[in-house]
């Protein structure tokens, strides 16, 4: 039974709150202590290859110092390595590292089982309803 406070929340905060629900399932089951802004420039840079900071940044609209601070961490848990240098000493280039590209595999994998598992709950008509709406423009 859906309790009173989250009957009385609104569009942005219901889906504030199944975000923040999948983000605490997507983590419990991948084992991976990655956060939201990390696991997508991981999986920028599995889809993307070899990048440097400025294009990372440009790819998920964020500044190339919050790409670098993410990437801090990203290096410190094995994840990200520097790439070899272009010439362009200002904009470091990074790669994912063999770990990275295990970890964005077991992402991908969790991702698929909860969506195959909201599936199961809504139905396929219901899920397929769901990704159109929120593929729609709605804020434009």
């Amino acid at each position: 039974m859906m309790s009173d406070v989250k009957r009385s929340l609104g569009l942005i905060d219901l889906i504030s709150e199944k975000h923040m629900e999948l983000r605490k399932k997507l983590h419990e089951a991948s084992g991976q202590p990655v956060n939201k802004s990390e696991a997508h420039i991981l999986a920028v840079l599995e889809a993307n290859g070899v990048l440097s900071i400025s294009q990372i940044g440009r790819l998920i609209g964020m500044t190339r110092q919050g790409v670098h601070k993410y990437m801090l961490g990203l290096q410190t848990a094995g994840l990200v390595a520097p790439a070899t240098a272009d010439g362009n000493a200002r904009d470091r280039r990074v790669e994912l590292t063999p770990h990275g590209r295990e970890t964005v595999r077991l992402l991908e994998e969790t991702k698929q089982r909860l969506e195959e598992e909201i599936t199961r709950r809504l139905g396929k008509a219901e899920m397929e309803r769901l990704l159109e709406l929120l593929r729609g423009k709605w804020l434009t």
